[in-house]
């Protein structure tokens, strides 16, 4: 199951200060679609390891662990957790455009698919914003009942 959505951020200073920014792994977080909770960041490792809660829309809060696992072309980051006693996994992949709106200001357009597999039975429809409006409502009330 995949969704892609797209948000964006506009940075001053330039390129340089762009490709820092969204290169350095302790950013990802803040300017993600999902709500994020980093308890810690491991950088013993090669590649970065956070534990942390993410919220995801519909369902619900989940606890465990996120890594990045590819950096070339996309960066893909796994997310492993639990949520009520149930082992969740997910893959995100990030990309990102940029556009000079005005000297020295960077657009960047941050491109987010979102991987989910099946939960208990059911495929998470509504994974971000507005497309979980498209669902029938009989499907909302099965989803809610579940996660509730």
């Amino acid at each position: 199951m995949k969704k892609t959505s797209e948000w964006s951020l506009e940075i001053k200073g330039g390129l340089k200060n762009t490709y820092e920014f969204i290169g350095n792994p302790e950013n990802h977080y803040r300017w993600s679609p999902y709500k994020i909770d980093v308890k810690q960041i491991d950088k013993s490792l090669e590649e970065y390891k956070w534990e942390l809660d993410i919220d995801l829309p519909m369902v619900g809060k989940v606890t465990g662990y996120c890594e990045t696992i590819i950096q070339i072309p996309y960066t893909r980051y796994k997310f492993k957790g639990v949520m009520d006693g149930d082992d969740v996994e997910a893959i995100i992949i990030e990309d990102y455009e940029f556009k000079e709106t005005s000297p020295g200001t960077i657009l960047v357009v941050r491109i987010s698919t979102l991987e989910l597999p099946h939960l208990n039975g059911f495929i998470i429809e509504k994974v971000v914003g507005s497309q979980f409006d498209k669902l029938s409502q009989e499907v909302k009330n099965n989803l809610q009942k579940l996660f509730m």
